[in-house]
């Protein structure tokens, strides 16, 4: 199963270091062209300007995308296959 998910913002002005939290979990593993295997579980996909970053937080691992305007609109792509 799949699910995808696009998600489109737009800002009237500049917005520097503005970022989304795709996912937070345990474990977090980067297997390549965009895409992280969540807890052995299920794959995360994800497009965008910019690239996603995993960073640990209290104990749990994130996957943060950075929110990259261009024209005061930005897009990221999510696809959540299992």
């Amino acid at each position: 199963y799949a699910m995808q998910r696009t998600l489109m913002m737009t800002a009237g002005a500049p917005t520097p270091n503005v970022w989304f939290r795709a996912v937070r979990a345990s474990k977090i593993e980067e297997t390549g062209k965009g895409a992280y295997r969540i807890e052995d579980r299920w794959v995360l996909k994800v497009k965008a300007a910019g690239k996603a970053l995993r960073r640990e937080q209290a104990g749990q691992w994130e996957l943060i995308v950075p929110v990259e305007f261009a024209g005061g609109r930005s897009g990221i792509e999510l696809t959540y296959d299992w």
